[in-house]
C-alpha cells in the first residue's frame, strides 16, 4: 500500500472524528475584561478648568459681530464663558434691546440673576424663555423652580417640548442678531459651534415658532 494512502486516511479520520463531537458555546469577543481607571487628582483639574470660565471672556465674540443687515459670522468657541455672558456682551456693545427671545435646554440659576438684572435695569424691555420640558421634570424642585421663583414678574417662561437653542437680540443700534448653536445657555467648559446673524427677517422667522409652541407647565 502506498504510504500516502494511509496519511490520507489518517487525517480523514480526524476530520470524521470532529464532526462527530458537540459543537462548542460561543467565544467571549474579549480573551481578558479591560479597564480603565482614572485618578482622583484628574477630576481636581477639572474643576480648576471651572476658573478659567469668566463672565468677561465673552467679549471676545464683539468684535466678530455682524453688524451689516445680511451679514452672518461663524464661531467655535472653546468653552471658557458660558453662552448667556454672550447677551450682556453685546447689549453693553450695540445698546438696550426692547424684546429678548430666548430658546434652550436649560439654565441655571446663575443665567436667571443676570437675565434678571438686565430686565431690573431695563437694558432689557420683554424676555421670553423657551425651554425644555426635559429640564422642567429632572430639575422641578431644584433649578428650575429656583429660575421660576427669580424671574417671576420679570419674564414669560414658555415650557415646551423643544431642544432648539436660539437667541433673538434685536438692539437700539438698529441690529437684528439672532445667535444658533450647540451650547444651551448654561454650557461652558465644551467646544461649542455658534452663528450670529444679522437678519430681521430670521428674527420674525424665529419668533413666529417659538412663541407659537404650547406651554405644558
Amino acid at each position: 500500500m502506498d504510504l500516502r494512502d494511509i496519511e490520507l486516511q489518517t487525517e480523514l479520520g480526524s476530520l470524521i472524528g470532529r464532526l462527530a463531537m458537540p459543537a462548542s458555546g460561543p467565544a467571549f469577543a474579549l480573551t481578558v475584561s479591560r479597564f480603565h481607571k482614572v485618578a482622583a487628582q484628574d477630576r481636581a483639574s477639572r474643576r480648576g478648568i471651572r476658573r478659567l470660565i469668566k463672565p468677561a471672556n465673552a467679549g471676545i465674540i464683539v468684535p466678530h459681530l455682524p453688524l451689516v443687515a445680511g451679514e452672518r459670522t461663524h464661531c467655535a468657541l472653546r468653552g471658557d464663558f458660558v453662552l448667556c455672558d454672550i447677551i450682556p456682551a453685546i447689549i453693553q456693545a450695540r445698546g438696550r434691546c426692547p424684546d429678548l427671545l430666548i430658546a434652550t435646554l436649560g439654565l441655571s440659576t446663575a443665567n436667571a440673576e443676570v437675565l434678571g438684572s438686565l430686565r431690573s435695569r431695563d437694558l432689557v424691555g420683554k424676555l421670553t424663555i423657551v425651554c425644555s420640558h426635559y429640564f422642567a421634570q429632572v430639575d422641578k424642585a431644584t433649578t428650575y423652580r429656583e429660575v421660576k421663583t427669580r424671574l417671576q414678574g420679570l419674564a414669560t417662561i414658555i415650557t415646551t417640548r423643544c431642544h432648539a437653542k436660539v437667541i433673538c437680540l434685536p438692539t437700539a443700534s438698529g441690529d437684528h442678531f439672532v445667535l444658533e448653536g450647540s451650547s444651551n445657555l448654561r454650557s461652558s467648559d465644551n467646544t461649542e459651534q455658534l452663528v450670529i446673524f444679522n437678519d430681521a427677517e430670521l428674527d420674525a422667522f424665529h419668533r413666529g415658532w417659538l412663541t407659537s409652541l404650547p406651554s405644558h407647565d
